[in-house]
């Protein structure tokens, strides 16, 4: 915790893996200290999220433990993805995902705030972005076309 705190971050990751490693050979321990060994996972997702190291935090999603901080860190990266992407369905596949991950966060840590607000954001872009797709804005052209250079603007009635 202190090379954390003192933004040493690649010493602390190697730090917290070789916890979580001695813990694995010692199956016993994870049950006397649980919290030791589930500190040691979620940190290592801080700081993979934290060192922008997405691929590797996600390969390890995979095998690690049921975690809250799991859960939360891996919905964060797959949040982050969307923000490359220029293709509403992309963006809604990977915020799908990412809104998956933060359920599962809330249903294991029910008092984690960061992990509703998030759940609740990402469902909202969601909608947004479906709702985007449903009406392109060539559609919108088709529908209320502009009127061409000299002629009278169209009057709205209703």
């Amino acid at each position: 915790m202190d090379s954390l705190q003192a933004g040493e971050m690649e010493q602390s990751l190697e730090h917290f893996a070789t916890v979580e490693s001695r813990f694995d050979s010692i199956t016993v321990a994870r049950q006397v200290f649980p919290e030791v060994y589930s500190d040691s996972i979620a940190n290592q997702f801080y700081i993979l999220y934290t060192m922008r190291r997405h691929d590797e935090l996600l390969e390890k999603s995979a095998t690690s433990p049921v975690l809250a901080d799991v859960h939360f860190w891996t919905g964060n990266t797959y949040f982050r993805r969307t923000g490359n992407l220029d293709d509403p369905q992309e963006q809604v596949a990977w915020l799908e995902r990412a809104s998956d991950e933060y359920r599962k966060a809330i249903e294991l840590a029910p008092d984690d705030w960061n992990a509703k607000f998030n759940y609740e954001l990402t469902n909202r872009l969601i909608d947004e972005l479906k709702e985007e797709k449903e009406t392109p804005p060539q559609m919108m052209e088709i529908l209320r076309p502009r009127p061409q250079q000299g002629e009278q603007p169209f009057q709205q009635t209703g």
